[in-house]
């Protein structure tokens, strides 16, 4: 076994599916509520989410998920529009689609 640093996706995975979950809500929803803080609450979650997960011993990094959130945050600035969130329930399969 070599000495190298341990590591796994459970960082960007957590922070991934938390922000996935909060934009799936937009979408879907349309909520009448500012989008930045809807996605930055599934961060959120995702990231406490990544430490519940870290204290029960999975190999999580904080500096991990924190890079994931750094590099996905200036991607969050082209907010979903109603007419992209249309476009996308259009290509779902029926049992997604309103």
């Amino acid at each position: 076994m070599s000495g190298g640093a341990q590591g796994s996706y459970w960082a960007t995975s957590v922070v991934l599916i938390g922000w996935g979950v909060a934009v799936v809500v937009v979408c879907q929803l349309d909520p009448d509520l500012d989008t930045s803080g809807l996605y930055l609450a599934g961060v959120g979650l995702g990231a406490t989410a990544g430490m519940l997960l870290s204290r029960r011993g999975f190999a999580v990094d904080p500096l991990g998920m924190t890079v994931t959130i750094a590099i996905g945050g200036p991607s969050s600035r082209s907010s979903s529009t109603p007419a992209q969130c249309s476009a996308t329930r259009a290509s779902m399969p029926c049992c997604l689609a309103p």
